[in-house]
């Protein structure tokens, strides 16, 4: 009998995610803190990340502590925070050597879950809407000649990650706010975008996307199990 009830609150469960089409997802990310609405129906959920605070937090940790919480696992707020830090300082500015070296190494940490990702995208190839994608940009690294290649190189990426999200996505082009100042030293950076999904695709690209590793997963556990 409860296996017939799991049965049917699943079934229940895909046919309301098929009746009711789509779930909306606002974003909102400003001064280090990121705000995400997740409305569905009558469902309505809030996710509040203050990254700002974490890192003040990490400051406060003695080195044990620290090398404790990090053997205890892997803290993506304290990731985030890091690499911020390296790439950007209030005295020095941007170091553009310490953004590139950022780049190849997540590149290369991260290929398996940029496969992952990829493949992800390829099962909900134009079924995710993003209609709405605002971008407040202020920023200043002290030296002109850096500002001015900033402000260029940012409008050269957004021409190069568009075209790519709408081979995915069904995206409305950015609006962009960008204010380059020549002679201070600051990075604010707010964002704010909606975005559109039905829950069942989502559901069904995770599934045949992580099968796989999955059981790869569950099957080398298993065989170290049974070894020792």
């Amino acid at each position: 009998m409860l296996y017939v009830l799991i049965v049917l609150a699943i079934i229940a469960l895909i046919i309301f995610a098929l009746i009711f089409p789509f779930t909306t997802i606002v974003v909102h990310y400003k001064d280090m803190q990121l705000d995400v609405n997740i409305k569905h129906l009558f469902f309505k959920k809030n996710l509040f990340f203050d990254f700002a605070k974490a890192k003040n937090t990490e400051h406060k940790k003695t080195k044990d502590e620290a090398d404790t919480a990090e053997s205890k696992g892997f803290d993506i707020r304290s990731k985030i925070n890091d690499i911020k830090d390296r790439i950007y300082s209030s005295e020095t500015g941007f170091n553009i050597d310490e953004v590139k070296n950022v780049k190849n190494e997540l590149t290369d940490a991260y290929s398996e879950t940029f496969a992952l990702i990829r493949k992800f995208l390829g099962k909900t190839r134009f079924k995710i809407h993003i209609p709405t994608i605002r971008v407040k940009l202020d920023y200043g690294t002290g030296n002109p000649a850096n500002t001015g290649m900033i402000y260029g190189s940012v409008w050269g990426l957004v021409g190069v990650i568009y075209p790519l999200a709408a081979m995915y996505f069904h995206i409305a082009f950015p609006q962009l706010d960008i204010t380059p100042d020549f002679y201070g030293k600051r990075f604010n950076i707010e964002i704010k975008s909606i975005i559109k999904v039905r829950p069942t695709h989502i559901i069904n690209a995770a599934l045949t996307t992580l099968w796989t590793p999955i059981l790869t997963y569950l099957k080398n556990k298993f065989k170290k199990g049974r070894d020792k």
